[in-house]
């Protein structure tokens, strides 16, 4: 059976670097407040990611063009 994968492509990355593990969306239309009291405006998305580069830092992708 085929299983269903999601991978994140971020500029100054190969589009296979990372698979999403996890993700979680939130949307609001007006304020409202999150599960952990923080507050929402618009769209929230949460990932969880694996990849098999060990040398990946957090510099490496956050703040990139997905």
């Amino acid at each position: 059976m085929a299983t269903l994968t999601f991978t994140l492509a971020l500029d100054g990355l190969e589009e296979d670097t990372l698979v999403v593990r996890e993700y979680q969306g939130h949307e609001s239309l007006s304020d409202s407040r999150l599960k952990d009291g923080s507050p929402c405006y618009g769209f929230r998305y949460q990932l969880s990611l694996a990849s098999r580069q060990s040398d990946l830092s957090a510099d490496t992708i956050v703040d990139k063009n997905a």
